[in-house]
């Protein structure tokens, strides 16, 4: 899984260098640790190719479904997408998974469908398991 934790260091320069020689594996972990529009802002004008351009869609597009408590917008986007184990886990610009997204909004049936169905999903860290994990360490 992507740590999204290391990506937040990055600088600009960097960013831009991996669109310059097209290193679409790097580029990619950028987007799925919720890094997209923030890649889109510092590669400037340099073009991104259409997958990169789609994952950020796809990604925004998840998050969305999600926040909206769309079960049914959520599994169109997953089911038929040969990606979908990698799409899942994707974060959005906080640093937040869909699981915990679903959790935050209290979508069971959300919840019910992606423990079910992409159960790696409960061992995936993010800022609101990180949260989480230090207010247990202070009690």
């Amino acid at each position: 899984m992507t740590d999204y934790h290391v990506l937040g260091v990055l600088s600009s320069a960097q960013l831009r260098q991996w669109v310059r020689g097209k290193a679409e594996c790097k580029l990619e972990r950028v987007i799925l640790a919720g890094q997209g529009h923030r890649l889109l802002a510092k590669a400037e004008a340099l073009p991104l190719s259409q997958y990169l351009t789609n994952l950020i869609l796809k990604c925004d597009a998840l998050h969305a479904a999600v926040e909206k408590g769309s079960l049914l917008e959520l599994q169109e986007l997953l089911d038929h997408d040969h990606n979908r184990q990698k799409y899942v886990a994707c974060y959005d610009e906080a640093g937040v998974g869909l699981l915990h997204k679903a959790v935050f909004y209290n979508y069971t049936d959300i919840v019910v469908w992606l423990v079910n169905n992409y159960s790696q999903l409960v061992h995936q860290r993010d800022s609101v398991s990180i949260v989480l994990a230090l207010s247990h360490s202070k009690s």
